[in-house]
């Protein structure tokens, strides 16, 4: 197991005392003072889906990207126990930022 897999295992419990709403909110209130209308974002190193909830919970449909595996498990497992339309504005793929295509277009 490499080195990266093995920190994926503990990125939650590293970050559980990050604020993810207050980042979200301001992110999302950066976005919003600049365009009108912000209802799709991709999120490249997406995690285990903190900031996406948030994205989600605020009407955005979310795609979320990270590299690890495990991280896009836990993400979809975040939503899981999340109400269905939450759910149904979120999607977390694994993929490699440097070179992630989507075929969808985003706000941002």
């Amino acid at each position: 197991m490499s080195s990266f897999a093995d920190y994926a295992q503990y990125y939650d419990l590293f970050y559980r005392s990050k604020d993810y709403f207050a980042e979200s909110a301001f992110v999302l209130a950066l976005l919003r003072e600049r365009q009108a209308s912000v209802a799709r974002i991709l999120e490249l190193g997406g995690g285990t889906g903190g900031h996406a909830v948030h994205f989600a919970e605020s009407g955005c449909s979310v795609m979320g990207v990270d590299l690890s595996r495990r991280r896009v498990e836990g993400a979809q497992e975040r939503f899981l126990a999340r109400p269905a339309n939450l759910r149904s504005r979120f999607r977390a793929v694994q993929g490699d930022a440097s070179d992630f295509s989507a075929s969808e277009k985003f706000d941002a």
